[in-house]
């Protein structure tokens, strides 16, 4: 007994003086009552076995080892019902989250276990997010009782911010487009999207100062655990960290990356896309010529589309996770604008074959519906990233009885192609006018550029499958994209021709029926 109480006024005195006792006065080791968040995946969550597994997990189970902790779970339903269990004494701890003035009020926090960015997540049509308060009137999805959600409030008055129960809700309310956005970390992102397949999401960019530094928080009365637990997590390597990270999140970022790297990988896809299709065509299109039977027929048809689709789903699953990759790098703009031009391109041939494979067959499906011309014209404008230099010219209140999707796939490809063979500096002028053809009302669109280093194309085959002019080898390209204009717009009951009305200018005129 006499023993006893000299350890534990021995171990009161480590104490005031800024450590921890490895062992409580009874011998055992000394207990700490900690809160996770159960639906956190993949820093954190209560599998059901009542276990804390994940990121967090692992690297306070370290650190606590290290400390001569004995760390005792405390089950909790969801996050708020973690931080209420910890303001009500049944835990004195949390496991993994952001210090702020609103939590270091009641909290004493550690030193970062893990840091990990930030990033905006956002449809894939949306813009690159340079400034979050110049974004105007967006709305933001976060989950409840984040740190992020009152710096947010704080920092970006004008976001309109929706409060769901998890981080799952979050990205799928971007996803369906019921939000515009959400702010969460690159780990959590990455493994959302991959593990439920939202391939339509990507990171369109980084807020400043918005990095993740996950600590430990401790109820003031629980603060004597701080130092020991400092001293554990200063000794953690950054390996550890990373094998930690790859545990549960199968992505590796090593910094600084080769960008010379990126665009050889990116071009190798490229051509390994051109090829496989290209090889399985020719074998459906010689197997066709020996077989005579319908039957046969049909099912080459559904193999050249059953391939199609796995080429398209298994290579959206990698170009959605270097889109993660290049918006949450760090990058110089020219170099990040020549890795994002490479999966737009990869992105684009998929789309290309999927299209040449449907014109083929004559299964190219045409939804009517009132479509706005001047909408349409100005989205696929603006998609090109080069708004600046098209020259617009319409009627006002153009409306067509069309498919929008099939005219906003003409549009684009009309305006990428215009884009990439001109000069870089050359205005592109795109007018829009109603006109009679055989006594059929219609609108028809003009768009012309300046010949580029590439030169005029040859009328007699610029709609060929696969033909580009002989100097365009240095753009990249499939020499598809004025294939489908002029397929889709036959398929919409209009025509595309190449006008030569100037040996130093390039016009496509393209005409649809009201």
């Amino acid at each position: 007994m006499r023993y006893g109480r000299l350890f534990a006024g021995l171990c009161l005195l480590l104490q005031v003086g800024g450590g921890v006792c490895a062992h409580a006065a009874d011998g055992g080791p000394v207990k700490l009552r900690y809160c996770v968040d159960p639906d956190w995946p993949p820093y954190e969550i209560i599998n059901p076995k009542g276990e804390h597994e994940g990121i967090a997990a692992d690297l306070l189970k370290m650190v606590a080892k290290r400390a001569g902790i004995q760390l005792e779970l405390v089950p909790t339903r969801d996050w708020e019902d973690s931080l209420a269990a910890a303001r009500g004494g049944r835990c004195q701890a949390l496991s993994f989250l952001n210090s702020s003035p609103a939590r270091q009020e009641w909290l004493s926090f550690t030193e970062p276990l893990l840091a990990d960015p930030n990033v905006i997540v956002t449809r894939e049509d949306h813009p690159y997010v340079a400034d979050l308060a110049a974004e105007g009137a967006k709305t933001m999805v976060l989950p409840a009782g984040t740190s992020v959600e009152e710096r947010v409030r704080r920092d970006f008055p004008r976001i309109a911010i929706t409060v769901v129960e998890s981080e799952a809700e979050a990205f799928a309310m971007v996803s369906a487009g019921k939000a515009d956005m959400t702010l969460r970390s690159m780990s959590v992102a990455v493994f959302t999207i991959k593990k439920d397949g939202m391939f339509n999401l990507k990171v369109s960019g980084q807020v400043p100062g918005y990095e993740n530094r996950l600590r430990v928080g401790l109820r003031k009365d629980a603060a004597e655990f701080v130092p020991a637990l400092d001293r554990a997590i200063a000794g953690l390597t950054s390996d550890e960290r990373r094998e930690t990270l790859n545990r549960h999140v199968s992505i590796t970022i090593k910094p600084p990356l080769d960008w010379r790297v990126v665009g050889a990988i990116a071009t190798g896809v490229l051509l390994i896309v051109v090829i496989l299709v290209q090889r399985v065509r020719l074998s459906v299109v010689a197997r066709n010529r020996a077989l005579s039977e319908l039957t046969l027929e049909f099912r080459q048809r559904q193999e050249m589309e059953r391939f199609l689709s796995m080429l398209t789903h298994e290579l959206k699953r990698p170009m959605s996770v270097l889109r993660l990759l290049l918006g949450g790098a760090e990058l110089p703009p020219r170099n990040r604008a020549f890795a994002e031009g490479a999966v737009m391109d990869m992105n684009r041939l998929l789309e290309h074959c999927l299209q040449v494979d449907r014109l083929d067959q004559g299964v190219v499906s045409v939804c009517r519906a009132e479509c706005g011309v001047t909408e349409i014209v100005a989205e696929a404008a603006e998609a090109t990233g080069l708004a600046e230099r098209f020259r617009l010219d319409l009627d006002d209140d153009l409306v067509l009885m069309t498919d929008r999707t099939l005219l906003r796939s003409i549009m684009d490809n009309l305006f990428i192609n215009a884009t990439k063979y001109s000069p870089s500096d050359s205005p592109i002028g795109v007018t829009v006018r109603t006109e009679w053809r055989d006594d059929t009302p219609g609108i028809r669109f003009t768009v012309e550029n300046a010949c580029g280093p590439a030169g005029h194309p040859d009328p007699a085959r610029v709609f060929q499958r696969y033909y580009r002019a002989p100097l365009a080898s240095k753009t990249s390209g499939s020499g598809l994209g004025l294939y489908l204009v002029r397929g889709l717009s036959r398929s919409l009951g209009g025509e595309t021709a190449l006008v030569s009305s100037h040996p130093a200018m390039v016009r496509f005129d393209l005409w649809l029926p009201f």
